[in-house]
């Protein structure tokens, strides 16, 4: 996902399914050239709301590493530039 240049950026993480566990690797970064360097920002384990306050970034992308139990499992992740008020 390519955005404005932001520093902090909140993210939503839903589920369903159920799952009895998931992992999602939050990261941001710049494009350097041709060559896109990315940053990780948070390892998210449960839903809800995560804001990050680190590096300013233009791209953003999520990683699902772990997904784990439910039946039919799904994780998603929503982004937008602030913080969750």
């Amino acid at each position: 996902l390519e955005a404005d240049i932001a520093k902090e950026v909140t993210f939503l993480v839903t589920v369903s399914g159920s799952p009895s566990s998931f992992s999602v690797d939050l990261e941001g970064g710049h494009a350097v050239g041709p060559i896109q360097m990315y940053y990780p920002l948070a390892t998210v384990t449960q839903p809800g709301y995560v804001t990050v306050n680190s590096h300013w970034v233009r791209y953003l992308t999520a990683n699902l590493t772990a997904l784990t139990g439910g039946s039919s499992p799904s994780v998603s992740v929503t982004v937008a530039p602030g913080r969750n008020e």
